[in-house]
């Protein structure tokens, strides 16, 4: 796998502490908004990561990087 930096794709620091909060507490229209906007994000590059986990030389649940 050369030329490939493999790294595990990792829930955002604040997309975890609005979803505590989120459970715990009425959250702000705002902060509603941004934590379904990285929700929204955080799982479209999940289904990224698995779409190219399919190639044969990448493993799954892994995004790769070409320098």
């Amino acid at each position: 796998m050369e030329g490939f930096i493999i790294k595990i794709r990792k829930e955002p620091t604040e997309l975890k502490m609005l979803k505590l909060l989120n459970s715990r507490t009425s959250l702000s229209a705002k902060d509603k908004n941004n934590y379904h906007y990285l929700e929204k994000g955080f799982d479209g590059e999940k289904k990224f990561d698995a779409v190219i986990g399919n190639s044969s030389d990448c493993p799954p649940h892994h995004s790769r990087f070409t320098f």
